[in-house]
């Protein structure tokens, strides 16, 4: 994914998104909950999410949580492929 627009929002005080936008459309976003004490429930792009204390999720279409920081139990090994390429963004 190009990125034609990349913005950062601060949703709340201890919340923050990173969202990376292409002039086709596509869209990719990344919500950090910087408590690390309490959730957060944020209102992003028309739906709400509930942060785990201390957490990035990814939203790799700017809607569905693919993957959170918090919600891994375990050392493994992601594989992850995202439909877009966010290092052309960066």
């Amino acid at each position: 994914m190009l990125c034609n627009k990349t913005e950062f929002l601060s949703l709340i005080i201890t919340v923050q998104a990173h969202v990376f936008k292409s002039k086709s459309g596509a869209c990719a976003a990344f919500l950090g909950n910087y408590n690390p004490k309490a959730f957060a429930t944020v209102a992003f792009g028309n739906m709400h999410y509930n942060l785990p204390p201390w957490s990035i999720s990814i939203l790799p279409d700017c809607k569905n949580t693919v993957y959170n920081t918090a919600r891994v139990r375990k050392k493994i090994k992601l594989l992850f492929q995202m439909t877009h390429d966010l290092t052309k963004c960066m």
